[in-house]
């Protein structure tokens, strides 16, 4: 059964964090929301996943999301070494990390600082800047814009002007009533609800969101080279970044693998049982590619 909790990390930040520890499992399932996200994006995948008869599972709201709450700098590296808090805490010594989008590239520098306790990664929709594309890459254009206005943001929280409360985001029901509304409407349907940020902005900090923004369009962590094993879903829609170019990027790697879905930037919304099939499938090949090692 799961249990929520909540750690005491630096810059006196409190994670919190859902876990359902096996009793025989060697090893973690670790699940990581994406920008404007939470932890409530893995309610539904933990439902129906078959891992849970053999993984301890772990998922948390990043610091600055859901419960985590947190007002002060992000970053990529930030959010890995809280993650390693979280599995210290816990006894927890080897993990296969599954990230979407901004959680893709927390899994990722994760395996960049712990390869050894890393067993694999599986990205799903990661965004590097050399295959940003349409908005994406109009808004790499003026990241420096962003720091500025997070500059200035940070700012004025730190003189006490911010919001004092913010509710909370349950994805899992926006998950169903979204597909309702794609059962009758135009795909783009989904977009506007999952990349607005009149919307974003009433569940997350400004200066929170502004963060995660500047973070996902920063340099994607090293993996190219990494001994950890890696499989890469992409979905086909390409809302954000060139799918073309993201596969020519990842296809560099040597020890990742890739493969396509049928969705747009939102898989686990748009297609829950391809992608959790496609990645309890990555799962089961980096156990056994372990265990082979």
């Amino acid at each position: 059964m799961e249990s929520d909790r909540f750690l005491t990390v630096n810059h006196h930040c409190q994670l919190h964090y859902r876990i359902d520890k096996h009793a025989t499992a060697q090893a973690a399932v670790v699940l990581l929301h994406g920008l404007s996200s939470n932890l409530t994006r893995w309610t539904e995948f933990l439902q129906h996943t078959v891992l849970t008869q053999d993984w301890t599972m772990l998922r948390l709201d990043l610091r600055g999301h859901g419960e985590s709450r947190y007002r002060g700098k992000l970053s990529t590296g930030l959010w890995a070494t809280d993650l390693q808090q979280v599995l210290a805490a816990e006894n927890i010594q080897r993990v296969v990390i599954v990230g979407h989008s901004l959680g893709a590239r927390v899994a990722a520098e994760y395996a960049r600082q712990y390869p050894d306790k890393c067993l694999g990664i599986v990205l799903i929709d990661p965004v590097v800047p050399e295959a940003l594309q349409g908005r994406g890459l109009r808004l790499y254009r003026r990241r420096f814009v962003l720091k500025a206005l997070i500059y200035v943001v940070r700012l004025l929280n730190a003189l006490g002007l911010h919001r004092r409360h913010i509710p909370l985001r349950d994805l899992f029901e926006l998950d169903i009533k979204t597909r309702a509304l794609l059962a009758s409407q135009s795909h783009e349907t989904i977009a506007r609800q999952y990349m607005s940020p009149r919307i974003d902005l009433e569940f997350n900090p400004l200066a929170n969101y502004l963060q995660d923004m500047l973070e996902t369009l920063s340099a994607f962590p090293e993996i190219l080279h990494s001994s950890v094993p890696g499989h890469i879903l992409l979905s086909s829609g390409g809302s954000i970044s060139s799918v073309d170019l993201l596969e020519h990027y990842f296809r560099q790697g040597r020890n990742l693998s890739v493969e396509h879905l049928e969705a747009d930037h939102w898989p686990l919304t748009e297609k829950p049982t391809q992608t959790r099939e496609a990645i309890e499938k990555a799962i089961r090949g980096i156990a056994l590619n372990h265990r082979n090692a």
